[in-house]
């Protein structure tokens, strides 16, 4: 595999039928037509190989509609944060010569630079004749600015074989992630971990995709009751919030100090042959995440070990993103 689009080729071989966004419903044989016909818009546009093309959105549907219709074109795509300025986003675009961004509505603004797309607006039919631009390995598959931790952002280039290797790498997750199973996404894509974990590793793995554009705890406690994901990365600070906010409601019971005891001696009371008794107090604790959860993942800072216990005594592997 020799770049991004391929990679999504492989999926659409190997799983036809599996649900890949799964909030639109959208299987992997259904999404290239999508591709395509964001493609045919963007070439319209004047998006020619070799460009870059800024994608300016929350984790909506048309994030990754749009970035796999510009490497289609043979574009490299520009990153770029949501919560900056214009000023901001004004040297971003003229520091990668970039002439046009696809961006919600709601981040339009006048300027000279470049122009916008509005990556919202329903496509018109795709041009059948347009075939997939032969990227190699080399070519520069995204652009993102960060500062590391300090100091003016720099822009970094991820290359295709940049991509497609950290794809690769996450193979060693097989005994977690499985074809068809779903993974929980609202962590920014256009930041590399979230790229990483809420898009490369689903793909990768053939799952399906559950994007979600806003971090309302409320908003992602009613997807986990609905969609049940069984895969769910977020950073540190929200594991925390969760895991407060479990243990508050259940002092708010008067049961804390059985569900402590259980989740403390959980071994030595399977063994003694209360194993429903675990399973019980155990799953009550686990619906939260709509009762499916096999995997957490954690990254972009330090998890305190305290969380990172309480999530494995539930039964639910803890992983450390980078």
């Amino acid at each position: 595999i020799m770049n991004m689009y391929q990679l999504l080729e492989k999926n659409v071989k190997r799983n036809p039928k599996t649900v890949f966004l799964v909030r639109e419903n959208v299987t992997y044989e259904e999404f290239p037509a999508l591709v395509k016909a964001r493609a045919t818009t963007l070439k319209a546009a004047g998006v020619k190989p070799g460009d870059v093309v800024g994608l300016l959105s929350h984790n909506l549907p048309q994030f990754p509609i749009t970035l796999f219709a510009i490497w289609y074109l043979g574009g490299t795509v520009l990153l770029l944060d949501t919560n900056l300025t214009s000023v901001e986003y004004e040297n971003m675009t003229k520091t990668t010569k970039c002439k046009l961004v696809c961006a919600e509505k709601s981040f339009f603004y006048n300027t000279k630079t470049f122009k916008f797309l509005d990556i919202e607006t329903k496509d018109k039919d795709a041009d059948k004749s347009l075939k997939p631009y032969p990227l190699k390995d080399k070519d520069i598959a995204t652009m993102s600015f960060t500062s590391g931790s300090t100091g003016t952002p720099k822009v970094v280039p991820l290359t295709h074989f940049n991509l497609v290797s950290c794809s690769d790498n996450l193979e060693y997750l097989n005994q977690w992630l499985r074809p068809g199973e779903m993974f929980y996404a609202f962590l920014p894509l256009y930041h590399v971990f979230g790229f990483a974990v809420g898009f490369l590793a689903p793909l990768h793995f053939g799952m399906g995709i559950l994007l979600q554009s806003t971090i309302n705890p409320n908003a992602i406690m009613a997807d986990f009751a609905q969609y049940k994901p069984q895969v769910i990365p977020a950073v540190p600070k929200l594991w925390e919030i969760f895991r407060k906010k479990i243990i508050d409601g259940i002092k708010a019971k008067k049961k804390w100090w059985l569900v402590s005891f259980v989740m403390n001696n959980q071994n030595w009371l399977r063994a003694i042959g209360l194993s429903k008794l675990v399973d019980k107090v155990l799953n009550q604790i686990r619906s939260v995440f709509g009762g499916r959860a096999r995997l957490l993942v954690a990254g972009g800072a330090a998890t305190k070990p305290e969380v990172e216990k309480f999530y494995t005594q539930l039964g639910m592997a803890f992983v450390q993103g980078y």
